[in-house]
């Protein structure tokens, strides 16, 4: 149900790549995928691991911030954006993004993970929770995270009208402009596990 969704709308983790701040998607495997051109991906394996230890990191943000709702979609005024939320919080419905790090490849990108309570995130999650709070209309998400070696930490990352205000007019023009459009995004590449993924059509010419 949550591919189909993600087909339909951009979301957290795609918007963060169209604007070429995550480090695993490109605004082009974004392209690929909203407009249909990709076959299935089966989870690989810091994938499968993420999501069997989902439910421990909201176990732990639970035990901190109270009672929560889980895997909460919501879609954004604009029928553009749309979040797959983790959890949401009970008493307040701001939204909770779980974070895996470091698991499989190690814990490569320690400085941008600041301390225990503050905004400090990389920022493909800062992307990813100002999406949540657009898409919600809360003004803060909390990035609940187990980071290799350093253990489970709560992050709160407040909402920003500047970010949100880039994120609404990219989002918009990526929709308008390159997948309704069949355009690809210029100045972006696929990045080499999508092109595998790519629909083949025997005996096409191009």
């Amino acid at each position: 149900q949550q591919l189909i969704q993600r087909q339909n709308h951009i979301g957290s983790s795609d918007m963060a790549a169209i604007l070429g701040l995550n480090p695993y998607q490109t605004a082009y495997d974004i392209w690929l995928q909203k407009t249909g051109q990709l076959d299935y991906q089966e989870p690989n394996a810091a994938m499968f691991i993420g999501t069997m230890l989902e439910d421990g990191v909201l176990n732990f943000a639970e035990n901190q911030l109270g009672p929560l709702v889980r895997n909460v979609h919501v879609e954004h005024d604009n029928g553009i954006l749309a979040s797959n939320i983790d959890a949401e919080v009970v008493e307040d419905g701001r939204p909770v993004e779980a974070k895996t790090v470091g698991i499989m490849r190690g814990y490569t990108d320690k400085d941008q993970w600041g301390e225990d309570g503050s905004e400090n995130v990389p920022d493909y999650c800062y992307i990813q929770a100002h999406v949540h709070m657009i898409c919600s209309k809360k003004d803060l998400c909390y990035v609940p995270a187990l980071l290799a070696g350093r253990g489970l930490l709560l992050f709160h990352v407040p909402f920003s009208q500047d970010v949100a205000d880039v994120i609404i007019e990219k989002s918009e023009q990526f929709w308008h402009e390159n997948v309704l459009k069949v355009i690809p995004p210029i100045e972006s590449q696929p990045t080499l596990g999508v092109v595998k993924r790519m629909k083949r059509t025997p005996n096409k010419e191009v």
